[in-house]
């Protein structure tokens, strides 16, 4: 099975389970599945969020956070600072950073 893990870090309001989401529906348009979850608490607008998004060829039967990810999208460049959160990316794994820098 061919299954790539999408680890997505944020604060709540900039759209980082709306994009786990999208990322999901897409892999099942083009007739992959797709799964997409939050892990966040009660905390309010603007707290440290992460989602989470499987894409596989088969059924995905796994239902735990994604500790080793092959991509990891960062939505706010000063969570780069945050001990923790590009632990696990996998070896040649890829990030992207939402920064105003060039």
């Amino acid at each position: 099975m061919t299954l790539t893990e999408i680890r997505i870090h944020g604060r709540g309001g900039q759209g980082n389970v709306v994009a786990a989401n999208l990322l999901a529906m897409s892999a099942f348009e083009t007739g992959r599945y797709g799964q997409a979850f939050p892990n966040f608490g009660a905390e309010r607008r603007g707290a440290p969020v992460v989602a989470f998004v499987r894409i596989a060829d088969q059924s995905i039967l796994r239902r735990c956070q994604i500790q080793t990810p092959a991509f990891l999208i960062i939505q706010d460049e000063a969570l780069m600072h945050i001990p923790g959160v590009t632990d696990g990316l996998l070896s040649g794994g890829k990030i992207l950073v939402n920064s105003s820098r060039t």
